[in-house]
C-alpha cells in the first residue's frame, strides 16, 4: 500500500502530536511543514495528504489543545459545588499552564495569540464554559450584568494578568482577587447603581 493512499485516525492524532511539539518550540512562523513531518516519522506527501498546509494544522492542533483542557476542567467541576473554587479552577487550569510554557520558550506564545481564528474560538469556547457556571448566580444577583458579560470580562482579565504577572504566584494572587471580587459581587444583590432599594445604611 503507497504510504499516501490513507490517513487514518492513528496516524493524524501522531502528527497532531508532533505538531504540538514543533509549535510549542518554533511557535508558528518559524515552524516548516518538514519540521512537523520529521517530529512525526513520515514523508512531507504523508502529510500534505492529511493536512493541506502549516494553517491547517494549527488549527487542528489548537482545537485538540482546547478541547483536552476544557474536558479536564469539566470533569474537575463536576466534583465542586462552591463558585467560587469552581472558577478559580477554571481559570487557573485556562490560563497557568500557557503562561508557564511562554515562560520557558517565548516562541510558545503563538499558541495563545489571538491573530488566529482558532486561538480567539477556544477562548470563545472556555468563555462559554464560564457562563455556564455564572448563568444561575448572575440571574440572581440581579445587578444587570449578563453572565455572557461576566464571562467575557473573567476571560479579557487572564489575558491581561497573563501578559503582566511576573510568575506563576502572581497570576495566581491576580486569579484569586478577581474570583473573589467577582463572587463577592454576585452575593449581593443590591450592589449595582440601578437599585433603588439599597439599605440607607450603605449611602
Amino acid at each position: 500500500m503507497n504510504e499516501t493512499a490513507g490517513v487514518g485516525g492513528e496516524r493524524r492524532a501522531r502528527i497532531l502530536e508532533a505538531a504540538i511539539t514543533v509549535f510549542r518550540r518554533y511557535g508558528y512562523n518559524r515552524t516548516k511543514m518538514s519540521d512537523i513531518a520529521q517530529s512525526a516519522g513520515i514523508s512531507r506527501p504523508t502529510l500534505y495528504a492529511a493536512f493541506s498546509d502549516k494553517a491547517a494544522i494549527f488549527d487542528a492542533v489548537i482545537a485538540a489543545m482546547v478541547a483536552t483542557e476544557l474536558a479536564t476542567i469539566r470533569r474537575h467541576l463536576a466534583s465542586q459545588d462552591d463558585l467560587k473554587v469552581r472558577l478559580r479552577y477554571a481559570c487557573q487550569r485556562w490560563a497557568a499552564p500557557g503562561f508557564d510554557l511562554v515562560r520557558a520558550n517565548p516562541d510558545a506564545k503563538d499558541l495563545f495569540d489571538e491573530r488566529f481564528d482558532a486561538v480567539r474560538a477556544g477562548n470563545t469556547a472556555f468563555e462559554a464554559l464560564l457562563t455556564e457556571l455564572l448563568q444561575e448566580p448572575a440571574s440572581t444577583a440581579g445587578f444587570g450584568v449578563p453572565a455572557a458579560q461576566l464571562a467575557e470580562m473573567i476571560s479579557c482579565a487572564l489575558q491581561g494578568f497573563k501578559r503582566f504577572a511576573d510568575d506563576t504566584a502572581d497570576l495566581d494572587r491576580m486569579i484569586g482577587s478577581l474570583i473573589t471580587t467577582t463572587c463577592a459581587a454576585l452575593a449581593f444583590p443590591g450592589a449595582y447603581a440601578g437599585d433603588t432599594h439599597r439599605d440607607s445604611s450603605c449611602s
